[in-house]
Formats: structure tokens, C-alpha cells, sequence
């Protein structure tokens, strides 16, 4: 399928038996009268892949400008490649098949990238969801923010650095297809799924250039029991190609570093560790304290304790309220009117706990 002429954006979403989710996704999008394109990389089988394709004939028979690409058993590192290498669009997004981006927040990232020249990526506001139902659909259990971040610092080896301290999942901003490119050359060479999916392709972004978080809504994201599930930060490090992927992306860092910031090998290979060695420090004794120290705020020994009781827990939360007004990212508060998210959110509320096609 060709995409539609005037399409500036690609949003590339990989896909493996959650059928019911790519059909949330795209009656989503539907909704919110998307202007750009959608390239969706289906790894099911079986009964899945059945579904994704009824569903995305329907979407495109409304008007969806949605391509599918059909490769059962695929990975998410060759999943990801194969969708960067069939993106026809200046710039591009990735995203799960259960986050929903906000068209709005699209549209004013990519007009400042349009108008910045220095930066290769930007994206703004978010916020993460969980319901009281398995699946993609059901009522909101809670509403909260989810971080994202920027990375401004001035030479390639300082934004490796700011963005490996402070860590969030840069694949989900607006890039320059360019830099999506690049990425895509390496990916598969990386043997570390999480590293070649996310850690890399982040990395990247913030040594090539600069990446700017604008004050809109921009990504919400969904929480389930449905998502993969990680055995911990010192498994990751331990038992997996951990040593063999770093191996093959701190060169690559390294040779960009010194291409941008005019400096020696010793110098940027010491920059390249240092980052990354900031990031191992951080999530291991983050990790650490969570297992053996188990240090859990009184907030939290409370808030445990009051769950199990859904009448207390509402009379607290209603007194909370009353005494101190909405919290701008709960639910009433991010629907109320006049909040930024107010519109945009009501859409996802809307698909969530609604029907199907």
C-alpha cells in the first residue's frame, strides 16, 4: 500500500498475537482523524494474524492510511528494521501496539522539528493507565504521569551522558527518519533484545542531536499484565548478551562522538563508558534497595494497606481531594475541563471502554 502524498509522520508499531490491541489502536486513531501514517509489523500467527488483517482492511476501507507487513515468528529487533526500512516519511515514531500517541502533540513536534534544525527528535507530555480488566478493554483502576525527558547539552558526549543518568524511553519521541536509518543499519547485529529495541536506538538519538520535551500531551501509555515481563536488572546484566551488545554499540557511539565533538579516540571512548556506567550504577543499586533493603515509603505502606478496602480507599482519596484539589494526573483531574489532556484523553477513555469494530 502507498502512503498518502502528504503524510510528513510514520508511526512504526510491532505486533505479536495481541490482535485485540491492534484493534483498540487503530479504532483509536480513527477517532482522532489521523492526518499521517501507520506501518504496522505483524509477527502472529494463526488466528491473530487473521484478525490483524480484518482489522486493518476495515481501517483502511474508513479511511486509515495503514500498511501492513506480514512476517510471522519476527523478532522485535527485526520487526523494528524491517519497519525503518520500508518508512517513506521524513520522520518517525515507534510504539507499542498498546500506547496510544496524541495526534495534537504529533503535530506540534513535528513543527518544531521542522523549524530546529540542531534537534533530531522531540516529543512532549505523558501519562500511563491501568484497568481493572486483563486486555485492552474495561474501566481505569489508576492514572498517573509517566516520564519522559530531553536531552539539550550542548556536545554529543555530554547528552549521552545527561540521557544515560537520567533515562527514559527515547523511542517514543518524533525522529528524523535519517537517524532512524542509522539505527536500523546495527539493530540486528545487537543480540540483546531490550538493548538493540530500546537502549540503542535511544542512545543514538541523544549522541546524534538534540531532543526537546515540549509542555503538551503527547504519549499515554497502558499498563497489563499482558506486557513482557523483565526477570530484574542484575539478570539482565548477568545471564544475558549484555557484555556482547555493549561491545558492538560503544563503537559505534564512540566513532559518532568524535565525528560531532572533534575530540580523540581515548577521550570518547572514556566518555562512552562513563555514560554507561552512570546507567549501570543507577538501575542496579535502584534494584537493590527494592529486593534487600525493601525500603518502602510510609506513603506506600498506607496506600497498601487501604487497597484492599475499595470503600476506604475511596473515602480517603475523596477527603485527599477535598482538602488539597485534583491531582493534575488523576483521572478526574486530567479530565476536568480546561486541562491539557482533557480532550485528547477522552478519546482514549472513550476507545477503552467502549465496543470493538
Amino acid at each position: 500500500m502507498s502512503h498518502s502524498s502528504g503524510a510528513s509522520i510514520t508511526i512504526i508499531i510491532p505486533t505479536m498475537n495481541r490482535s485485540d490491541f491492534v484493534e483498540r489502536l487503530l479504532k483509536y486513531y480513527l477517532l482522532t482523524n489521523f492526518q499521517h501514517c501507520l506501518s504496522i509489523l505483524d509477527s502472529s500467527v494463526g488466528w491473530h494474524a487473521d484478525q490483524v488483517r480484518s482489522f486493518v482492511v476495515k481501517a483502511r476501507e474508513r479511511g486509515l492510511d495503514v500498511e501492513l507487513i506480514k512476517c510471522p515468528g519476527k523478532d522485535t529487533r527485526q520487526a523494528l528494521k524491517i519497519l525503518v526500512d520500508n518508512v517513506h516519511t521524513p520522520y518517525a515514531v515507534c510504539l507499542s501496539d498498546d500506547d496510544f500517541l496524541v495526534p495534537s502533540g504529533l503535530e506540534k513536534c513535528l513543527h518544531f522539528l521542522l523549524n530546529n534544525d540542531g534537534y533530531v527528535a522531540a516529543q512532549g507530555k505523558a501519562v500511563v493507565f491501568e484497568l481493572n480488566d486483563s486486555g485492552p478493554y474495561g474501566r481505569f483502576k489508576a492514572v498517573g504521569c509517566y516520564r519522559l525527558g530531553c536531552a539539550e547539552e550542548k556536545t554529543a558526549g555530554d547528552r549521552l551522558q545527561g540521557y544515560l543518568q537520567n533515562y527514559f524511553v527515547n523511542v517514543f519521541s518524533l525522529v528524523r527518519v535519517e537517524c532512524w536509518r542509522k539505527i536500523s543499519e546495527a539493530i540486528e547485529l545487537i543480540p540483546e533484545n531490550s538493548m538493540a529495541a530500546e537502549l540503542w536506538p535511544g542512545a543514538w538519538i541523544a549522541v546524534t542531536g538534540k531532543v526537546r520535551q515540549l509542555n503538551v500531551p503527547y504519549l499515554v501509555r497502558h499498563v497489563h499484565d499482558r506486557r513482557p515481563v523483565s526477570d530484574g536488572t542484575f539478570k539482565w546484566f548477568v545471564e544475558s548478551y549484555w557484555a556482547e551488545s555493549y561491545r558492538i554499540i560503544s563503537p559505534l557511539l564512540r566513532d559518532e562522538i568524535i565525528r560531532l565533538d572533534h575530540i580523540g579516540r581515548e577521550i570518547a571512548e572514556e566518555r562512552v563508558q562513563q555514560a554507561f556506567w552512570a546507567l549501570v550504577i543507577h538501575l542496579l543499586s535502584a534494584e537493590y534497595y527494592r529486593v534487600y533493603e525493601k525500603r518502602v515509603s510510609l506513603r506506600s505502606r498506607m496506600l497498601e494497606m487501604v487497597r484492599d478496602h475499595p470503600a476506604l480507599f475511596s473515602s480517603l482519596r475523596a477527603i485527599k481531594t477535598a482538602i488539597c484539589g485534583l491531582s493534575e494526573y488523576s483521572l478526574q483531574g486530567i479530565l476536568r475541563h480546561g486541562s491539557s489532556w482533557q480532550k485528547d484523553f477522552s478519546v482514549v477513555r472513550d476507545v477503552v471502554i467502549g465496543d470493538s469494530f
